[in-house]
């Protein structure tokens, strides 16, 4: 698989490597602030793009901030759906094990882009890639409750 970073870590105004992401962040986390994580992606017309997002949120500290990075890939495995959705977890699992190698009771939940209902392409992945995020030691949420991929991350993948 040929992948390219486009972006290190970035709030729009600073670029952050993952360590240093992390020591950015260390004060939200060691004052118990939960992080959320999720990732999201858009097909091209050389491969895909990847969008991963780690967002702090805490409405009684008034603190409502976000990171995003971007992975390009030329491989042409992501067009089927659920090689595209594995990866993305795989992104926000990344991210989230390294937070926790470095504070191990970071509060963390990870945000798939995947639906339950009917009209939903990836509601047959729910059940594997909820096992495999709570299997992780991640608190998991999906649609319509995944904010973190499916607005944020999202929004990103254009």
């Amino acid at each position: 698989m040929q992948t390219k970073n486009e972006l290190l870590w970035t709030d729009d105004v600073n670029c952050f490597t993952d360590l240093e992401l992390i020591e950015e962040i260390s004060s939200y986390i060691l004052d118990g602030g939960k992080l959320f994580i999720g990732a999201d992606s858009m097909l091209t017309a050389h491969g895909c793009r990847f969008v991963c997002a780690v967002a702090l949120h805490n409405p009684e500290k008034r603190i409502a901030t976000y990171y995003y990075k971007k992975i390009t890939s030329s491989s042409l495995e992501y067009r089927v759906l659920q090689n595209k959705i594995l990866n993305e977890v795989a992104l926000s699992i990344e991210i989230a094990q390294l937070i926790v190698s470095k504070y191990p009771n970071a509060n963390i939940e990870v945000h798939v882009d995947v639906g339950h209902t009917q009209k939903s392409k990836t509601r047959t992945f729910v059940e594997m890639v909820k096992g495999w995020v709570l299997g992780s030691g991640f608190k998991f949420k999906h649609k319509p409750d995944s904010w973190a991929s499916s607005s944020i991350a999202d929004l990103y993948t254009k």
